[in-house]
């Protein structure tokens, strides 16, 4: 019976059980390099502008358009609620960085090595993220955007098809749009 069971089972959920030592050793990489911006509220005048300007409507989030950040805008407008909170958006794009490097390193290699968990901590505590991720308002679609430029590639590589092309195009434009 657990045999029928797993044949079943998606196809992410079979990568997340054959992968759960690789991924707890990225998430607590994860949080291990951003203890501080984890579990500590840093005000910044961007969030403060930020919160200062909310209103009921949504047209405050043309501020993201404006600034050709299409893709935050998008993000926001799908999930209006305020990321300047401490905890749950920083922690959630760093669930993404987790998952990105994930696919970057199945993109450069099929098997599992030393070599992978040896670079992981290059990756996950590189200062450009630890710089970018200050940003209370950005953090999480930047996480989101490292996901989605890394699906776009493993789908480029290793799915063939036009539409898969044109997913794989639609991803890496969105990608762009979250940072320009």
């Amino acid at each position: 019976m657990s045999d029928n069971m797993s044949e079943n089972q998606p196809l992410l959920i079979k990568w997340i059980k054959k992968e759960r030592y690789w991924l707890s050793y990225l998430l607590v990489l994860c949080c291990f390099s951003f203890t501080y911006e984890l579990f500590n509220f840093t005000l910044s005048i961007d969030e403060e502008n930020y919160a200062e300007r909310l209103r009921p409507d949504v047209s405050h989030y043309l501020d993201w358009v404006e600034q050709g950040r299409w893709s935050m805008y998008l993000l926001n407008y799908l999930y209006p609620a305020n990321p300047i909170i401490p905890f749950a958006p920083f922690f959630f794009s760093l669930v993404c960085s987790a998952l990105s490097f994930s696919l970057i390193v199945r993109i450069l290699s099929s098997e599992r090595t030393v070599r992978d968990y040896i670079a992981a901590p290059l990756f996950m505590a590189c200062p450009t993220l630890y710089y970018i991720y200050s940003f209370n308002t950005l953090n999480y679609g930047v996480g989101i955007g490292f996901l989605t430029g890394a699906l776009s590639v493993y789908i480029f590589i290793f799915w063939r098809g036009k539409i898969n092309w044109l997913i794989s195009v639609l991803l890496i434009a969105f990608t762009i749009g979250v940072y320009q």
